[in-house]
């Protein structure tokens, strides 16, 4: 289940993009840094979907 503010659609889905573009601007703060999206996943992604963190970890591990 998902708990939603009650904001009017239109705010939650603004809300939404925004938050996905500021991660991709904190990505770049890095040389390293990479934007990963693990569709279908909540706040718990380790929980929800641990072989994609999993796999982005090795990812981040692995590349020179």
């Amino acid at each position: 289940d998902v708990i939603n503010p009650g904001l009017p659609p239109e705010l939650e889905t603004a809300l939404a993009n925004l938050f996905v573009e500021q991660q991709k601007r904190l990505a770049t703060l890095s040389t390293n840094g990479v934007q990963v999206i693990i569709p279908d996943s909540g706040h718990n992604m380790p929980r929800e979907n641990p072989g994609a963190v999993i796999n982005a970890i090795r990812e981040m591990i692995v590349k020179p």
